[in-house]
């Protein structure tokens, strides 16, 4: 095998990783819900909990006021994560606010393994696809 149907086989190999990661499912945090009946917050010993075979990731946040009393209410805030598996619920990727009566919501979608953490943001298929291709370019030129 000569040095130009190498390039070729490494070339459809990437483009076949690329695919092959673009088409399996997701692996995205889930904290701050019910599993089973038992509740699993964030800054639990548990943690944020891995879960596979995802369609997006999801975090949303939420402020509400409770009524606790006629005249006393309590503004409360609360962040969760979730691994979503029913295509139905997906939205666009980003934020999408949502306001109701007694508080405000919003529905952050994204869809990188693991990219609905908090702090550091995830690599982005974007930016893989950006780095293969420049690496493709690369062994054309050598």
């Amino acid at each position: 095998m000569d040095w130009k149907e190498s390039k070729i086989l490494v070339t459809l190999g990437l483009v076949l990783g690329l695919f092959l990661k673009y088409t399996e499912g997701l692996s995205c945090y889930q904290c701050n819900v019910f599993i089973r009946g038992t509740p699993w917050p964030c800054n639990s010993n548990k943690g944020m909990r891995k879960v596979d075979d995802c369609h997006a990731c999801l975090k949303t946040y939420t402020r509400t006021y409770l009524h606790n009393t006629f005249f006393d209410e309590i503004l409360t805030s609360y962040e969760s994560r979730v691994c979503v598996k029913d295509r139905d619920y997906v939205k666009a990727a980003g934020c999408h606010p949502l306001t109701i009566d007694s508080g405000y919501m919003k529905r952050c979608f994204c869809f990188d393994d693991y990219c609905n953490t908090s702090g550091r943001p995830a690599v982005s298929f974007l930016a893989f696809g950006v780095c293969a291709v420049m690496t493709i370019a690369r062994l054309w030129l050598l």
